[in-house]
């Protein structure tokens, strides 16, 4: 009985793995889907259990499934890393530049109060999501 528990739980950990490895390969397609999309954005969650995987794997002398889980994390892992170092910024001396993201409700009419913002954030770049007409006739004053 121990000996077919341990063979359901490495089977369980190797189609664990073949998961995680078909969600990756899916993630890819995110921009033809919105289902491969919807994957795409959870690939980082996707990367700690990948990670979890190829540790239960070795655990389990798994290796063929480790070496799986392996590639795919290095792999998957490698969009990550542009992002793991300090921020750069621009040139020594260069100008800093504001920008002000503002979702201005489409029905929101208190055009006054909305310019209000936008001259105390004192950005170099607006944007305006939902304006309207109206309001661009309003700010253009």
């Amino acid at each position: 009985m121990l000996e077919l528990l341990n063979v359901l739980f490495n089977q369980i950990i190797i189609l664990f793995v073949w998961m995680l490895a078909g969600a990756l390969l899916f993630s890819q397609l995110a921009r033809y889907s919105w289902l491969a999309d919807l994957a795409a954005s959870f690939r980082s969650q996707q990367l700690v259990l990948l990670a979890g995987g190829l540790m239960l794997a070795l655990g389990r002398r798994l290796y063929g499934t480790a070496g799986l889980a392996t590639i795919l994390f290095l792999s998957a892992g490698a969009v990550y890393w542009p992002y793991m170092g300090a921020a750069s910024g621009g040139p020594a001396g260069s100008p800093d530049v504001t920008i002000l993201s503002h979702n201005v409700y489409i029905g929101n009419r208190d055009f006054a109060a909305i310019r209000a913002e936008i001259e105390a954030a004192d950005a170099d770049l607006v944007l305006l999501m939902e304006a309207t007409p109206e309001l661009g006739q309003f700010l253009a004053e």
